[in-house]
């Protein structure tokens, strides 16, 4: 058995199911086009004070920047941005944010819980609730994209744990998701003198919690080559246990 982290360069069909981008550049697009009512729009708060564990690496970040990605242009757009001041950054955002820049949790396309029906082997509190991916992009002065900053696990050490990513999830209601499901993927893996295409069997085992508002999750996996299975899953984790770290 082997352990991955999720980084970008690794499993990308499986990447694909778990988290639709998660480094790309953005735009601005302004709201002002839609009618603010209630049926468009979603009261978003956010606060973050972050301390960077390895801040030193990032002498060319200027700000972070919040993003977002928005479905109805197929862009990533920035919410909110902060100074990068000290070896860290705060970020506030309160606004209406338009809907287009959430997914309904039942059909997500880069989150996906589920694939067409719900299995019985999964349960889902509350099948009404959107969701929206979450990213924190450190930029140069010139506004380009140069780092990713997320909170990490950290081991007994108090070294970075390298097994899983955190990844961050804006939703507008609580919701707790439970059990699993099961599918196909197919893909490759890099066995001996190349690359082999396989059919994997991929179960996926959820233990979240989220409440209204930012939520960090944790992504982790192993792999089977004998029995081309994969196991996936996602779980809540106290971010007490993390610290922010850039890459």
């Amino acid at each position: 058995m082997k352990i991955y982290q999720f980084l970008i360069s690794s499993w990308p069909t499986v990447i694909t199911i778990l988290y639709f981008t998660v480094v790309t550049l953005f735009v601005t697009t302004g709201c002002d086009k839609f009618e603010k009512t209630e049926e468009f729009y979603v009261d978003v708060e956010i606060k973050v004070e972050a301390k960077v564990e390895n801040a030193s690496k990032f002498s060319n970040v200027v700000a972070v920047i919040l993003v977002m990605h928005d479905r109805s242009v197929n862009k990533t757009i920035e919410l909110a941005r902060g100074e990068w001041k000290d070896g860290g950054f705060t970020i506030e955002l309160s606004k209406m944010l338009n809907q287009n820049y959430f997914t309904p949790l039942t059909n997500y396309i880069g989150l996906q819980p589920t694939q067409g029906n719900i299995p019985p082997t999964l349960n889902i509190s509350n099948r009404n609730v959107k969701i929206g991916n979450i990213d924190f992009q450190g930029v140069d002065e010139d506004d380009k994209v140069v780092a990713l900053f997320t909170l990490s696990k950290i081991d007994e050490n108090g070294s970075l744990n390298p097994n899983g990513v955190v990844y961050f999830t804006y939703v507008d209601a609580d919701v707790n998701i439970s059990g699993y499901r099961e599918f196909l993927v197919t893909d490759y893996a890099n066995i001996h003198d190349g690359p082999i295409l396989y059919k994997w069997k991929t179960t996926m085992n959820y233990s979240i919690e989220w409440k209204k508002g930012l939520n960090a999750w944790l992504a982790t996996g192993a792999e089977f080559y004998q029995e081309k299975t994969r196991t996936l899953k996602w779980s809540t984790i106290s971010t007490s246990d993390l610290r922010w770290f850039g890459r």
